[in-house]
């Protein structure tokens, strides 16, 4: 999906560079304007995938914390009931 977004991204940055090129090979200040279009377009796709996938790194490295505190507390009473 990463990738899918990525291409998505480098087709709108092409398109936005083709555009600007040709803005200044006319002098047209509209062609020039619109060439951000396509840049922008590309950021809405790709900016999130990117901002989910440091996530997903984040979850991986870091892993649920909350858990593994509650098992460790849940054990003890446990053993401590038996040995009395």
């Amino acid at each position: 999906m990463l990738f899918a977004t990525g291409i998505v991204f480098v087709v709108g940055v092409l398109l936005a560079a083709g555009l600007f090129f040709w803005g200044q090979r006319k002098n047209s200040k509209a062609l020039k304007l619109i060439s951000v279009l396509p840049v922008v377009c590309g950021l809405v796709v790709f900016a999130p995938m990117v901002f989910l996938l440091v996530l997903w790194i984040g979850y991986w490295t870091f892993g649920d914390t909350s858990s593994g505190s509650t098992k460790s507390q849940s054990q003890s009473p446990g053993i401590t009931n038996y040995a009395r």
